[in-house]
């Protein structure tokens, strides 16, 4: 069943078009408020207090679905998964679309995530980035915490990111360092202009002790569609991480650069509420994760359709499942 859904480009188009409507139809009509960030978060502040509730959920729809497309094009051009398959994005919209559906500042950290992994990626034979795209990804990680201040995290998975692509050098640190700084210096600017500094400056050191941790509850069927969503995805990344080693050295070296924004996602998770888990942080890494965890391989003859192994039926009993749960999460 999933190897006839990802050669079928019609219809997974369909099932986009599907997934779209149950998971955004209802904040559309009933739309949530967008809720509050953690810390110095400048930026959504002010799309909190201009955005209106159901443009929130509109925008939200729309760059899900326009980052779930980049993200997907940038895993077929970099060979990750087929060229006809759109799973990840898919799986990158049922996790944006999973708890609230309308913008929050874990959406716009996974939105800003979608384009530094298109920037980090290696194509063609070359195993390292130029310092161009070292000064890009710092300054869109430097954005990304005016937006949400524990996204600061992200450099978490960058530094990781530069381990595995051995960017050693003073060069690369600097760049990155003044990369990430741009976007403070030019808001300081503004500031200083205005004699609003150093509210700001106390503002910012508040915002990076201002836990809002909360234990909550799993209650109901969201509740165990939430486990069993965490619990796929943490088996697709353990089984993906353990055979990266059986893929070209390129292949591994960008798999594993996408696999890494878990980390950060993790880290990010003392920010808010623990239980049910806010998907949102994972939305990219679990696009890569879960297609190629769940389209099982299959024998390469003409009868296979009647000869599916144990393998193939529980690869796609899976999918049902997860399919299920996302849509009750």
């Amino acid at each position: 069943m999933l190897k006839d859904l990802e050669r079928n480009t019609v219809l997974q188009i369909a099932l986009l078009l599907v997934v779209a409507l149950l998971l955004w139809g209802r904040a559309l009509v009933h739309p949530d408020v967008m809720p509050d960030a953690c810390g110095y978060s400048p930026l959504y502040s002010a799309l909190q207090h201009t955005l209106a509730p159901r443009l929130a959920v509109v925008l939200s729809l729309l760059l899900s679905i326009g980052g779930g497309l980049l993200l997907n094009l940038t895993m077929v051009r970099t060979a990750m998964v087929p060229q006809h398959s759109l799973l990840p994005t898919l799986f990158f919209l049922a996790l944006m679309g999973s708890g609230s559906a309308t913008l929050t500042p874990t959406a716009i950290v996974a939105l800003f995530s979608v384009i530094i992994v298109d920037v980090l990626m290696l194509r063609g034979t070359l195993l390292s980035i130029s310092a161009n795209k070292i000064g890009h990804v710092s300054v869109l990680i430097g954005i990304c915490t005016l937006f949400y201040q524990p996204a600061i995290a992200l450099l978490i998975t960058y530094l990781m990111v530069a381990i595995n692509y051995r960017l050693y050098g003073w060069r690369e640190w600097m760049v990155m360092l003044l990369g990430f700084l741009a976007p403070y210096l030019l808001f300081w600017m503004v500031f200083f202009l205005n004699g609003t500094l150093l509210e700001h400056w106390s503002a910012m050191l508040d915002g990076f002790t201002d836990y809002r941790t909360a234990l909550g509850t799993l209650a109901g069927a969201s509740g165990i569609a939430n486990i069993v969503l965490v619990v796929a995805f943490a088996a697709s990344f353990i089984s993906l991480w353990g055979k990266l080693g059986e893929k070209t050295l390129v292949w591994k070296k960008n798999a594993a650069s996408v696999m890494l924004f878990t980390v950060a996602g993790v880290a990010m998770l003392p920010y808010g509420t623990l239980l049910p888990i806010d998907l949102k942080p994972f939305a990219v890494p679990a696009a890569l994760c879960l297609p190629l965890f769940l389209v099982a391989e299959r024998t390469h003859t003409h009868s296979y359709r009647r000869q599916k192994t144990w393998r193939n039926r529980l690869s796609d009993a899976l999918f049902v499942i997860i399919f299920i749960a996302i849509l009750i999460a």
